[in-house]
């Protein structure tokens, strides 16, 4: 009775864990990417704020977004603060933004725990046809019109230094410092720049901390507009579906029996394909950028100035490459999400090499920033630390680091497993617990070498005071009859949760069912389990107490590897 027990509560504990965490690495659906990152274009109007940000060695280089098109036609001026002397800000104007996409590094680290955790499993071999199953389950030219730099001392307005003077793609911007802000209002009168009365005592804060502005205004031609449309990836009439289940596009017609749902196709292109799965009609061909670079011990975002707008909530987004911590005030945290993401298609662009610092490299991490506050709550700039936060950071080294995380993580489980085994076990022998921790290692050599490795250095005899060799007292054929009754224990409850769990999409797309597959599937289970199972149970006569050692290593090993998968999910 204990022994069938034992073997039904396995095969629950096994069926659980390869559920739960194909779900978590293949179906993908808790995990998805934002597709919204692909393209930043479409939130660039004057009614929002888009920002990219480039921080190393203490320099930060800025990219503001204007859409080009709404920003000529409202008459509007683009100004913010620098936190920095004019002789230390670089200005410059961009036809480009960058493009972001990617995966929430939690997610994708939780992915990798999933798959390294669901490989550590299939060293225990009969877990091989038994979690396969569920594994298959989831699975821009720049026209410069003219770029002057005024001499130090330029005066177009008593009490304000132009700094430097720039006209290019349409866009006239200058750097510039104020005394006071009845001379920086003066300046902005005599460019016909109209502000909100408000501005004037916002601005003032920034000049009593001597900060350099950043001024920019429509004066002309912004260029030909070019073809705004393109077209999507190519779409065929009719969805087939492949040999090898993949589906696909078709212009003409699909094999007998191969035609499917067009919602699969569309899934499978927008999963596969995202960096050229969708439609460029509804983005704007224009996407003029302010960049600015300016030395800064923090990360510096301007919001202040956009307290003039009162009770109207302007979204912001602000990207900021590789990982940081925002420090996010009281008043708009409500209103504000961080996002970790690690990108999977972020393009370099040569046109914005100085927004890279010269780096060549794409876009391998960085952090989103969205802030949806009223105006009126924007009463501090956002400044943010280069450091990641602790559970971003460990993510971050699972990612990255997958190989040697799983492989420390494997070591560790395998040698627990090994000393509670061998000292529940044998708790009444006087159980050396470092040697029973050493034998989990063998564990690396799959289960069959710790049973091995069990044998040849004699564990009952060496590693405990136990001297006489117990051998069980069962017959020939009560040996292959439990053998076989638990290969096909083992395979049944697998083959239920799959069955189940698959029901709903084959009730929706019946036309992907084989039948005779999934029948064929079950025998071959049984015997590649038998085969398995036979053998080392017949080393039950041999000997009694490591066979339970065996087996009471696995179970542990395997309870560990699923607590340590609920573990990171938590925690990530």
């Amino acid at each position: 009775m204990k022994c069938r027990g034992i073997v039904a509560l396995f095969g629950l504990l096994l069926s659980v864990f390869f559920a739960f965490s194909a779900c978590a690495f293949a179906d993908g659906g808790l995990f998805r990417p934002s597709y919204d990152d692909l393209l930043v274009y479409e939130l660039q109007d004057m009614n929002n704020q888009v920002c990219a940000i480039n921080y190393a060695g203490g320099m930060e280089r800025m990219l503001l977004s204007i859409e080009s098109e709404d920003f000529a036609s409202s008459g509007a001026v683009w100004i913010f603060p620098v936190p920095a002397k004019p002789d230390d800000v670089l200005i410059d104007t961009f036809n480009e933004f960058p493009s972001f996409y990617g995966n929430e590094v939690g997610g994708e680290a939780k992915e990798k725990v999933s798959e390294s955790l669901f490989m550590m499993s299939l060293t225990q071999v009969y877990t091989f046809p038994i979690g396969i199953p569920f594994w298959l389950m989831g699975t821009m030219s720049v026209s410069v019109l003219e770029n002057t730099k005024a001499l130090s001392g330029y005066d177009s307005v008593q009490g304000v230094m132009v700094y430097e003077h720039l006209e290019k793609l349409g866009l006239t911007t200058e750097l510039i410092t104020a005394e006071d802000k009845e001379s920086f209002y003066r300046y902005l009168l005599s460019k016909n720049l109209t502000i909100p009365e408000k501005f004037n005592n916002v601005a003032e804060t920034y000049l009593e901390k001597d900060y350099s502005f950043v001024v920019s205004w429509y004066t002309g031609n912004l260029g030909s507009q070019g073809d705004s449309t393109r077209d999507p990836i190519y779409r065929g009439d009719y969805c087939c579906r492949s040999s090898d289940r993949i589906p696909y596009w078709s212009d003409s017609h699909c094999d007998a029996g191969r035609t499917v749902p067009i919602e699969l196709c569309e899934e499978y292109y927008w999963e596969n394909y995202p960096e050229t799965y969708y439609d460029y009609k509804n983005y704007p061909a224009k996407r003029l950028s302010i960049f600015v670079s300016f030395p800064t011990e923090k990360i510096f975002f301007p919001m202040k100035l956009t307290s003039t707008y009162e009770s109207k909530v302007i979204p912001m987004k602000v990207y900021v490459l590789g990982h940081v911590t925002p420090e996010v005030y009281s008043k708009i945290k409500p209103y504000a999400t961080t996002t970790y993401q690690v990108s999977s298609y972020a393009p370099y662009s040569r046109e914005l090499s100085s927004f890279y610092g010269g780096s060549s490299s794409s876009v391998e991490e960085y952090t989103k920033i969205e802030i949806n506050a009223p105006s009126k709550y924007l009463i501090d700039d956002l400044w943010i630390a280069s450091r990641a936060p602790l559970k971003v950071a460990l993510a971050d080294v699972i990612y990255e680091h997958t190989f040697w995380w799983a492989l420390v993580t494997f070591l560790v489980l395998s040698a627990a497993a090994s000393f509670v085994a061998g000292t529940f076990l044998f708790r009444k022998n006087k159980p050396d617990g470092r040697k029973f921790a050493l034998l989990g290692l063998a564990n690396s050599l799959t289960i069959i070498g710790y049973l091995l490795a069990a044998y040849v250095f004699k564990v009952e005899s060496r590693f405990t005071s136990v001297k006489e060799t117990v051998k069980a007292k069962v017959s020939h054929g009560e040996i292959m009859f439990k053998a076989f009754l638990a290969s096909v224990a083992l395979s049944i409850l697998p083959m239920l949760i799959l069955a189940l769990s698959t029901l709903p999409r084959l009730l929706r797309y019946p036309s992907l069912f084989d039948l005779m597959e999934f029948l064929m599937a079950w025998p071959v289970m049984i015997t590649f389990l038998l085969l398995f199972i036979l053998p080392v149970t017949w080393g039950y006569y041999k000997n009694k107490n490591l066979l339970k050692l065996t087996i009471l290593f696995s179970v542990i090993f395997l309870a560990m590897i699923f607590a340590t998968w609920i573990f990171y999910g938590l925690l990530l």
